[in-house]
């Protein structure tokens, strides 16, 4: 059942169930008059999204009529003959009882015209007399032999939000009357497609697995099932919602959806008398459960997160199975994923490329491409949620009539051009980045180590670390010769000294994702947060090069505040310094290549820094002389106002000495701010004087301050 468009702190319009051995009444409280008035007046104005809303209403009443044409809900959805309607229309008749649906499908309006009456389309036409027990007179023109792939495509054209629902076929819904089956009301539940079973759900194998051995073979066996509450995490789109939905038909049990806590409350308090009186337990689903749950603080209402903690509490001994979906796990207070409220954390990881070779076959049965066409496919669409896939395919059916690799090929270039997604060969593992987002290098960037001047200690160990470490025959020697991939490096020196700069020059040459670690994002003051965080980022990095080789570079900027020595009243980073020590261990083996960065050696933990974590450390002092010439000549360059200046070797050569001292972020900032009021003042170009009077003036105001911090050499 899916409880939606109800005020959440409402108290009077609920549907009420009682489930008494496994039969249950239906006491509606209806709400007349506001919601059917939302739908015809959104009628008269065209607009679909507003009907829609109506219609997905707990309280809308589907026998209601306009008062000034008698038409009912399903005579308006036919005249409009918008195909995202009708669906909506017929899965709320399919919720309805026989005599209901009759009455609905067979009422008259002013002009003494009843809904099929409207009906264009014969397979709707057909569907409709289905559900009313009528037969379509034989007058009728014949269905067409394809119109079902006609009616399943929905209308391409419509704009229908992308989620994990998109799963489901019109053409394949199921009605249910079984004995003791819960008959829903309109807009509560969703139907479930004919056999949709976890065998159906491509890829996400070890959440199946935990699936069907925690809850789907129990619940057969009639056993009771001890734990409380399975959370089900991971990316957008990646299939979670559709996955439950697959659990619950393979139980054979009625899709109850929750979407407000008033709505849980109530479910709960007919899963508990049904618990007492039958010893069943209720499934309940509730998605995108951050929302309910977020972290309280002094700064908002945390009612809502409260409550809901204390209603979850022990839920199996309540009488349901709580299953929740999330794609935000630290946006959820952490006291409430804790065991007794969660017990079980189940992640669904982005699907493999055979997983999308597999899914796009599924989809594709009746058109004829090669294996090496649909590996194609599987490449293009990595950043595609499992959803969108399925989406771009039935929406290339519907608009090519002769369906062929190429066409589909162009439909998911254009969704990825669409959407901005960036579908070359670099991209293809972003589908893992669920947690821990890499950074994109922009267009001034490094793109070698070539780039950056100076340095060359520090560019030769990082080549021989990052570059060459991961080449396929240097792999090959290290394993002949039991060499391990080195750990981590360390960079260390005084503030603005290129450290950064140089982590993204090895980046660009080595083709490498880099991900950057901030203490902005990871730092909470709630209690082993920052560990699980921690813990998270390690382990995406580590899946994503089990699945598809690619190692990482784990970047650490300013690590002083994750590696620093805790205070007295910090006993709490002692645990986050556990846990980066834990999972450092070994990191490069596993594909992950730590780089971090400090001004202040000294004052880290000696345990973090040892050899093993960090088997290089590079002392990255101010620039030499080489190293500022070099930044003075290509700071100079393509600059219009600095062109006079570029061909001056004796002047750059006396900069590159009055710079003495200076850190290369200095001497760019210097630099940049004397072609800034250039171009402020309307100055024709800079000039030699104006440049060394600059570099003067900073050179005696930082200087001293540069110069006060004492970096430790090892």
């Amino acid at each position: 059942m899916r409880i939606n468009g109800i005020n959440e702190f409402s108290n009077a319009y609920y549907n009420n169930y009682f489930y008494i051995n496994n039969t249950k009444t239906n006491n509606r409280i209806v709400f007349m008059g506001q919601l059917e008035d939302d739908f015809f007046e959104a009628s008269l104005n065209n607009d679909t999204k507003k009907q829609l809303k109506a219609l997905s209403s707990l309280d809308f009443d589907v026998t209601a009529k306009d008062k000034n044409t008698g038409n009912n809900f399903l005579h308006v959805v036919l005249m409009n003959d918008n195909q995202t309607l009708i669906k909506k229309a017929i899965n709320l008749l399919l919720n309805k009882k026989k005599d209901e649906r009759i009455k609905i499908i067979t009422a008259k309006n002013n002009s003494g015209a009843e809904p099929l009456d409207y009906a264009r389309d014969e397979l709707i036409k057909q569907k409709l007399y289905n559900l009313c027990g009528r037969q379509l007179p034989v007058a009728q023109t014949p269905v067409e032999p394809d119109a079902a792939d006609k009616l399943n495509e929905l209308s391409a054209a419509e704009e229908i939000p992308e989620t994990e629902d998109t799963f489901g076929f019109f053409d394949e819904i199921e009605e249910t009357n079984a004995p003791g089956s819960i008959q829903t009301p309109a807009g509560a539940a969703k139907p479930i497609r004919q056999n949709q079973l976890l065998d159906d759900v491509i890829g996400l194998d070890n959440a199946k697995e935990k699936l069907n051995s925690l809850i789907i073979q129990p619940f057969k066996n009639k056993e009771f099932i001890p734990i409380n509450g399975f959370l089900i995490y991971g990316s957008s789109g990646s299939g979670k919602t559709f996955l439950v939905e697959s659990l619950f038909k393979a139980m054979n049990a009625e899709y109850l959806q929750v979407a407000s806590i008033a709505d849980f409350e109530k479910v709960l308090e007919n899963a508990k008398e049904n618990f007492l009186k039958t010893g069943k337990q209720t499934p309940v689903f509730i998605d995108n459960i951050d929302t309910f749950l977020p972290k309280i603080d002094n700064y908002r209402d945390n009612t809502k997160t409260t409550r809901l903690m204390q209603l979850i509490e022990n839920s199996s001994q309540k009488g349901i199975i709580l299953l929740a979906a999330t794609d935000k796990m630290f946006s959820i207070e952490p006291g409430a994923i804790s065991p007794n409220r969660f017990d079980e954390h189940i992640e669904v990881l982005p699907l493999t490329i055979e997983d999308r070779a597999n899914l796009i076959k599924l989809h594709t049965k009746n058109i004829e491409m090669q294996e090496e066409e649909i590996s194609d496919l599987a490449a293009i669409s990595c950043q595609f949620s499992p959803a969108a896939i399925v989406s771009i395919i039935k929406k290339a059916k519907f608009l090519h009539k002769d369906l062929n690799y190429d066409s589909l090929k162009s439909e998911m270039v254009k969704y990825a051009a669409d959407r901005k997604i960036d579908i070359s060969e670099k991209s293809k593992t972003v589908i893992y980045d669920t947690f821990l987002k890499r950074e994109v290098l922009k267009d001034y960037d490094p793109k070698s180590l070539d780039e950056v001047k100076g340095m060359e200690t520090a560019k030769r160990t990082l080549y021989n670390t990052v570059v060459a470490s991961f080449d396929a025959e240097k792999q090959k020697e290290y394993r002949e010769n039991r060499i391990n991939i080195p750990n981590g490096i360390l960079l260390y020196g005084p503030p603005g000294c290129g450290k950064t700069y140089i982590v993204k020059a090895v980046t660009a040459q080595a083709g490498l994702p880099l991900y950057q670690i901030k203490m902005s994002e990871f730092g909470s003051k709630y209690v082993n947060e920052t560990s699980n965080r921690l813990k998270q980022a390690f382990d995406q990095l580590r899946t994503k090069y089990k699945n598809t080789n690619e190692a990482s570079i784990l970047f650490f900027d300013e690590c002083d505040s994750f590696f620093r020595n805790p205070k007295d009243n910090e006993a709490y980073k002692t645990d986050d310094l556990n846990t980066l020590k834990e999972e450092m261990n070994n990191a490069g083996r596993d594909g992950i290549i730590i780089i971090a960065a400090t001004n202040e050696i000294q004052d880290l933990n000696d345990a973090i820094v040892r050899d093993g974590r960090f088997d290089d450390k590079i002392f990255i002092d101010l620039p030499d002389t080489e190293a500022r010439f070099g930044l003075i000549e290509s700071s100079l360059e393509n600059r219009v106002k600095t062109k006079n200046l570029l061909n001056n070797m004796e002047f750059i050569k006396e900069l590159t000495e009055l710079t003495d001292g200076l850190s290369s972020a200095t001497i760019t900032s210097v630099i940049n701010k004397a072609v800034k009021k250039a171009v402020d003042y309307n100055i024709k170009e800079v000039s030699a004087e104006d440049l060394k009077k600059a570099f003067t003036a900073k050179k005696e105001e930082t200087l001293d301050i540069i110069n006060k911090g004492e970096y430790r050499k090892q």
